[in-house]
C-alpha cells in the first residue's frame, strides 16, 4: 500500500507559503504617494468666481484698475502704491465685486502681488491682464 498518494489520484497538498512583505511595502509607498498628492492638491486649489448671476440680479460691470510703477488709478480713485491700505478701504467703500487689473510693463511682480492682495483683502475678485496702449 502506497500512503504518500504516488500516481494512483492522490491530491498535491495545498500548504502554501504567501510572502506578505512585498504587498505590505507596496500598500505603504501607495498610502504615502496618495497622503502627498492630495496635500499638493489641496494647496493647488485657487478660488473661481462663477460666471453666471442669479435670476433677477444685476451684474455689475467690473471696475478696471490701472496699475503703474507708481500708481494705481481708475475712473474712481487714484492711489500711489506706497498707500495701498487705502485702495483697500476704496474699493470696500465703493462696494466693487470684481475688477479687472491692466498692469504696465515696468511693474514689478512684488507690486503687482500687493495690489492683487489689497483687492482681496477688499473681497473683490481680480482678473489681470496687460495695459491695453
Amino acid at each position: 500500500m502506497d500512503l504518500a498518494g504516488g500516481a494512483r489520484g492522490g491530491k498535491k497538498p495545498l500548504d502554501t507559503v504567501i510572502n506578505l512583505v512585498p504587498f505590505i511595502d507596496l500598500m505603504a509607498v501607495t498610502i504615502a504617494f496618495l497622503m502627498l498628492t492630495a496635500v499638493w492638491t489641496a494647496a493647488g486649489v485657487q478660488p473661481v468666481a462663477s460666471g453666471g448671476t442669479g435670476p433677477g440680479e444685476p451684474s455689475a460691470p467690473p471696475l478696471t484698475l490701472h496699475v503703474s510703477a507708481r500708481r494705481v488709478t481708475s475712473a474712481l480713485l487714484d492711489v500711489p502704491l506706497a498707500e495701498l491700505p487705502r485702495l483697500e478701504r476704496s474699493l470696500r467703500d465703493a462696494s466693487v465685486r470684481t475688477a479687472t487689473l491692466e498692469v504696465d510693463d515696468d511693474v514689478s511682480y512684488d507690486a503687482l502681488v500687493q495690489v492683487i492682495d489689497a483687492c482681496r483683502g477688499a473681497r473683490v475678485d481680480v482678473t489681470v491682464s496687460p495695459a491695453s496702449g
